[in-house]
């Protein structure tokens, strides 16, 4: 006996699921507001002071724009799966996650790069090894503008850091409000993203520190039956309308790593012209 489903249902059976894991796993939305918007709605911001407000051009591009009325330009993110087996659930579930990931990724690269270009604007940047006092210094750059601290994220090298220096403070308990939270410090939810970053943010909460305009929610399509092509695509935009909110701790790690990583591969070079002449 064969399954064959219709497209449309597959699709709309697809859909929902992976709203949900792309909202509770993006690492931008959690930090931002996310503003779903009729497609006719032209995203915008109010900026009463006319204060310096960072926003995605594109997928690669950022503009710093003061101006009382801040227009936020979209762009469209997708993924897709080909020759998926309906009949096997299994694999309908793997392809979701992969689009997932792939969206996440995606959304996650613009939100980052627009919150780091933001905290240059204001707070400046602290530079130099993670420690209490920094994470310190940090959060009272934020809290000096009377705003709370919400978030620490960081990439997954500068985490284990954290834990080894800073570990009495930390609460290992997940608040489990983001999929990537490992822990809370000081009130504030610690964010993991995976890799590495340009920096450790600590940031306000959503409301006061970055808007999400999303124009086109994410939606699947089924291009066949059987060996079904999935396609998941959304339009949405990214906006940091407070600089004030997020300070960056550069803390070289990202050198250190790419310098070592540099060195292995001379050494694995070496040893082959050794080897082979």
């Amino acid at each position: 006996m064969s399954i064959c489903l219709d497209p449309a249902r597959m699709a709309a059976a697809t859909t929902y699921p992976l709203r949900e894991r792309v909202n509770y796993a993006g690492i931008f939305r959690h930090l931002a507001t996310v503003d779903v918007l009729p497609s006719v709605v032209i995203p915008t911001h109010d900026n009463d002071q006319a204060a310096p407000v960072v926003v995605a051009d594109d997928r690669s591009r950022l503009s710093v724009v003061a101006a009382h009325v801040i227009v936020i330009p979209t762009f469209e993110i997708s993924s897709k799966q080909d020759n998926v087996p309906v009949a096997d659930l299994a694999a309908v579930d793997r392809a979701q996650g992969k689009m997932a990931e792939e969206i996440i990724a995606d959304e996650d690269a613009v939100g980052l790069m627009v919150l780091d270009a933001a905290a240059s604007e204001c707070n400046g940047r602290l530079a130099g090894p993670l420690s209490r006092d920094i994470l310190s210094d940090a959060y009272a750059e934020v809290e000096r503008h009377q705003l709370i601290v919400a978030s620490v994220v960081l990439g997954e090298w500068d985490y284990k850091t954290m834990v080894a220096c800073m570990g009495d403070q930390l609460d290992r308990i997940p608040s489990g409000r983001h999929a990537r939270s490992a822990a809370t410090i000081w009130g504030a939810d610690v964010i993991v993203a995976p890799g590495e970053l340009k920096g450790i943010y600590v940031t306000t909460q959503s409301q006061h520190l970055a808007v999400m305009p999303v124009k086109q929610e994410l939606t699947v399509m089924v291009t066949a039956t059987r060996q079904a092509g999935f396609l998941a695509f959304e339009e949405v935009g990214a906006c940091v309308h407070n600089p004030r909110g997020v300070v960056a701790i550069d803390t070289g790690l990202r050198q250190v790593l790419s310098d070592w990583d540099a060195s292995a591969r001379k050494k694995r070079n070496d040893n082959l012209r050794s080897v082979f002449g």
